[in-house]
């Protein structure tokens, strides 16, 4: 074989496997992103109800007897009320009697023989007991009146309590209690009220938190479970399904046969629901795709949730206690990520440009092969050496030197102005001689000297005006909250880290554009500085804008950084100086730890496909900029 032929058999190769390579390379990242996809998207399938069997003769659950633990309490006369760990033994002349359980067992069965009983007598105001509960904490007791009142009272070991003022509450006929047990369902005709507990100035009050319509009157409403579900049977023999927080139900099912034939219904574990006919049978009813779905409006929209006193944006997948509404709000996340982005933006863009286009442009050759390379190691080091620097040496200076660094972001922009008034008419005079060699030795003491005194000026402000602590200043007067990791210093750090990447790139784009560019224009009278930008930056606009975008990129993608640095506190807040959390170090911490095909997975993936799409996007976006630049300058993207 000839070398022609050799070379022409290399060259064929090399084209395939560059080919292959691509095509391979577009279907890993089609794969990724449809498992990502198939993931996360069955959290938006409908719930589907269907009766699964019927049985004939079954008796209906009933009340068993009266615990041991209840008997053992001392009274004559059995209880009135058995709720859980809570007994209401008697109510006469507005005083409730009853008995409690203080041991450290609080949750098990009161048929157990041990546990503490202490037994509490309330001189309540209210005008009769339609159900009483204690509440999640332990030893509050919670009274409700069919009348539309409710009071708390605190349990003391000396059989007395402490009463809060009764509220008022909506008229009702039933009341049931949440697993979260600091909420509860007030059962009223064709509505269903559902209040909670939520701190106020006077103590825990019970609050509105929503109404649930239905379509006609409710006959009969099953417990609600641990999946925070409940079940309603209505006038039109229908069950709709709802869930806690939700207004609309979740789905329907005709069941034919009228519901006043229905007596009780329960749940009998998840997914399972059995419904006791008066006649004895007994049916069983399957819902599917109900435990792990959710409504786009919990990921994005502002939720009022239970215990809460107002609507927040709040992520807390895991519920501290079983029973507990999981928070899933996705705006955190997404504050957290976007500005700690634009914090390193912000920090790093003008300088990452400025160098760029002076190293790119305006520097001579010999200079920009000792200093390029010395600004491109810096994208060598790994983010998370970058975070262990900064949490080592930068976090615990950031808040003693605030001050001085407002004072050099101030200094720096006024000290340009000034040079530029003073040097523009020597500048124009001799661009050549002073653009090459004179204005870099001339500026770098000058901006020495700036930096320096704007850290002065920042700490003599400090020192007179704050009493030495800009930012304790505006904690003590101002409420300003103030964290040990917080955004600025996630800002800091991640500017160093997104530096050399728009740098790198946009240098390379400023230097690679024709000299035919700026030629024309210096022979004709330009300064170095309008032929660079009538000249160079038409050529080069497509790349700076890509830097900028890689920059952005790479500053939303961080993950080290954020997830050392960043306090991992989801607050949507616009004070730097309180943590955040950002997408990917949500997506590091909890990934590892959810349970495979629970909401919190599916919901991670989620965040994990949009987190995609974001990037997608911006991308999009530079590529519709570079064409725009194309169309306006008529020079190639």
């Amino acid at each position: 074989m000839s070398v022609r032929n050799y070379r022409a058999v290399v060259d064929m190769g090399a084209e395939w496997f560059i080919r292959s390579t691509s095509v391979v390379i577009l279907l890993v990242i089609a794969g990724f992103f449809l498992q990502m996809a198939s993931t996360a998207l069955p959290l938006f399938k409908e719930p589907r109800i269907s009766l699964a069997e019927v049985e004939s003769a079954v008796a209906t659950p009933v009340v068993s007897e009266i615990p041991r633990a209840v008997r053992d309490t001392g009274s004559d006369s059995p209880p009135l009320l058995v709720i859980s760990d809570l007994g209401i033994t008697g109510f006469e002349d507005g005083i409730v009697r009853g008995f409690l359980r203080t041991s450290a067992n609080s949750g098990a069965d009161l048929s157990a023989a041990s546990g503490a009983v202490t037994s509490f007598s309330i001189a309540t105001g209210l005008p009769s007991i339609s159900y009483a509960s204690t509440i999640a904490n332990g030893g509050y007791v919670a009274l409700f009146s069919a009348d539309g009142f409710f009071q708390l009272g605190k349990i003391n070991e000396s059989d007395s309590a402490k009463l809060f003022p009764p509220v008022r509450i909506p008229r009702h006929d039933e009341v049931l209690s949440t697993p979260g047990k600091r909420s509860w369902l007030l059962l009223a005709g064709d509505k269903i009220h559902h209040v909670h507990l939520a701190a106020s100035d006077d103590g825990l009050i019970a609050v509105p938190l929503l109404e649930y319509s239905l379509d006609s009157p409710a006959l009969v409403v099953s417990n609600v479970g641990l999946t925070r579900h409940f079940v309603v049977a209505d006038g039109e023999s229908r069950f709709s399904l709802y869930k806690l927080g939700q207004a609309k139900s979740r789905a329907t099912y005709s069941a034919g046969a009228p519901q006043s034939q229905v007596e009780k219904i329960e749940w009998n574990g998840p997914g399972h629901v059995n419904v006791f006919r008066v006649n004895g049978a007994l049916e069983r009813y399957r819902i599917d795709n109900f435990l792990n779905t959710l409504d786009v409006g919990d990921l994005l929209l502002p939720k009022h949730y239970e215990g809460y006193s107002e609507v927040t944006n709040t992520w807390q997948p895991e519920g501290i206690a079983e029973g507990v509404e999981p928070k899933y709000s996705f705006r955190p996340l997404l504050w957290g990520t976007l500005s700690s982005a634009f914090f390193a933006l912000i920090l790093s863009l003008p300088v990452a440009l400025g160098a760029a286009v002076y190293v790119g442009y305006f520097m001579t050759p010999a200079y920009r092969e000792i200093i390029k390379p010395v600004i491109e190691m810096l994208a060598a080091f790994p983010g998370v050496v970058i975070a262990g620097l900064a949490m080592l040496w930068l976090a615990p200076r950031l808040q003693e030197f605030v001050a001085e660094l407002m004072g050099m972001f101030i200094m720096i922009p006024v000290t340009v102005s000034v040079l530029a008034m003073l040097l523009g008419s020597r500048v124009r005079s001799r661009p050549g001689r002073y653009f090459s060699r004179r204005l870099p030795l001339l500026l770098v003491p000058i901006l020495s000297g700036a930096l320096y005194g704007g850290a002065w000026l920042g700490s003599f402000v400090d020192a007179h005006f704050f009493g030495g602590s800009l930012v304790g200043w505006f904690a003590a007067n101002r409420g300003v909250s103030v964290s040990y990791f917080n955004g600025l210093l996630v800002g800091l750090a991640l500017s160093v880290a997104t530096f050399p990447v728009i740098f790198s790139l946009a240098e390379e784009a400023i230097f690679s554009a024709p000299n035919s560019a700026a030629a024309g224009s210096l022979a004709l009278g330009a300064s170095p500085w309008q032929s660079f930008v009538d000249g160079v930056l038409p050529y080069a606009a497509s790349g700076i804008v890509a830097a900028l975008m890689l920059g952005l990129s790479r500053a939303i993608g961080e993950t080290m950084i954020l997830l050392l640095l960043s306090g991992n506190m989801p607050l949507l807040t616009v004070n730097p100086l309180e943590g955040i959390r950002s997408v990917a170090a949500t997506l590091a911490i909890e990934l590892p730890e959810a349970a495979v095909g629970s909401s919190h997975f599916r919901v991670l993936f989620l965040a994990a496909l949009m987190l995609f799409l974001l990037t997608f996007a911006i991308n999009t976006i530079a590529q519709l900029v570079k064409r725009r630049w194309h169309h306006r300058y008529g020079v190639s993207a």
